[in-house]
């Protein structure tokens, strides 16, 4: 084989590959994955734990007149005293959410054996 053959059956040979790598990536066989209808969000962590509270999407599309309240996840494990705080978020928050914005909320004070403390939940659209 000649280098002028060798050249010219290793530029084919790479266009050929390139092609069908370009092509390849190009093709999906999957559907979009759609957005979750809940999300969970961690909390800030104070005294070497955090907490979670979930949403749903209804509830920032929907925002109750009376906002929501509800009791964040309690932690036991590797904490000295197994607690849980209140989490209330506005209905203008909740606005502000569903608009594209974020908020801040802060939990309610609980003592878990270490001190009371609060903890801080960043809230922010997700779908």
């Amino acid at each position: 084989m000649t280098r002028k053959e060798f050249l010219k059956w290793g530029a084919s040979g790479a266009g050929i590959g390139l092609t069908a790598l370009l092509t390849s990536r190009c093709k999906s066989t999957s559907s979009p994955t759609a957005p979750a209808t809940s999300k969970t969000f961690t909390s800030s962590s104070v005294q070497s734990h955090t907490h979670t509270v979930s949403l749903s999407q209804t509830e920032v599309n929907t925002p109750p007149a009376a906002g929501i309240s509800r009791e964040t996840s309690a932690v036991s494990s590797g904490y000295s005293a197994s607690h849980a705080h209140t989490f209330a978020i506005t209905q203008a928050q909740l606005t502000t959410v569903m608009n594209g914005g974020s908020v801040t909320v802060e939990s309610s004070s609980a003592d878990g054996g270490s001190g009371a403390h609060t903890h801080v939940f960043t809230i922010a659209k997700w779908y």
